[in-house]
């Protein structure tokens, strides 16, 4: 796997993405709701596990991860899941479907 890829799991994984909820917990004043759908808060749960786009494109791939897979787990759970499930190729090209999500 790609280093960059490797880099972005750990910090998906550690929750330090700069995503809108998290920029808003360091004391950022952003919005805290999706910019693209406004109905749920700009988690990494929902921007790669719940908002429509990312349901879309995870069903869509050959890689067939459903949404019912999907919506028991929290996002490091599922990437752990992922990661244990898969060789190092498809893992590789999962990572870096999620990283350009």
């Amino acid at each position: 796997m790609h280093p960059k890829i490797k880099h972005f799991v750990c910090r998906a994984c550690q929750d330090t993405l700069p995503i809108n909820v998290n920029l808003f917990r360091r004391g950022m004043n952003v919005d805290v709701y999706c910019p693209l759908c406004g109905e749920d808060y700009n988690t990494q749960n929902h921007i790669f596990l719940d908002y429509r786009l990312a349901r879309e494109v995870s069903t869509k791939s050959h890689f067939r991860i459903t949404t019912s897979e999907r919506s028991r787990r929290n996002f490091e759970d599922w990437c752990f899941h992922l990661y244990n499930t898969f060789d190092g190729e498809t893992k590789g090209l999962i990572f870096t479907l999620i990283l350009v999500i």
